[in-house]
């Protein structure tokens, strides 16, 4: 009886991540992140589609690993919320489409998620 007990938390355990995993993830997220931070200036239906397919990638990974997808998640929060840092309130002038997805990243990603970057803020020099 016990035996059939300890059933359901070992195969629990088969689906936590190891380091290596946890790893790629991250790195996935960062260059994601990096990526969709300097992507051009494109038209809003070109834009829509990128956003729309970063999300079913996302629903993808989420439903076929969650812990995957919460490191990812995780780590993506973590360079935007460095990114909004960088660019202040208005946000180095992205769209519309792009706030709303960075506000979804930095609002559902841990806010200590183990991921270090430097803490620089942006300056601005006062107006004389």
């Amino acid at each position: 009886m016990l035996f059939v007990a300890l059933l359901p938390s070992a195969g629990l355990a088969q689906l936590s991540l190891d380091a290596e995993e946890t790893r790629f993830y991250q790195d996935l997220a960062i260059n994601d992140a990096k990526h969709e931070q300097t992507l051009p200036a494109i038209g809003a239906e070109d834009e829509a589609d990128f956003w729309r397919d970063q999300k079913a990638f996302e629903a993808l990974l989420q439903a076929n690993s969650p812990e995957a997808y919460q490191v990812y998640i995780n780590a993506k929060s973590a360079v935007y919320r460095q990114h909004q840092l960088g660019c202040g309130e208005a946000y180095c002038d992205h769209s519309e489409a792009f706030i709303r997805q960075a506000s979804f990243y930095i609002v559902n990603g841990a806010e200590d998620s183990g991921m270090a970057f430097a803490d620089k803020k942006k300056t601005t020099t006062p107006k004389k």
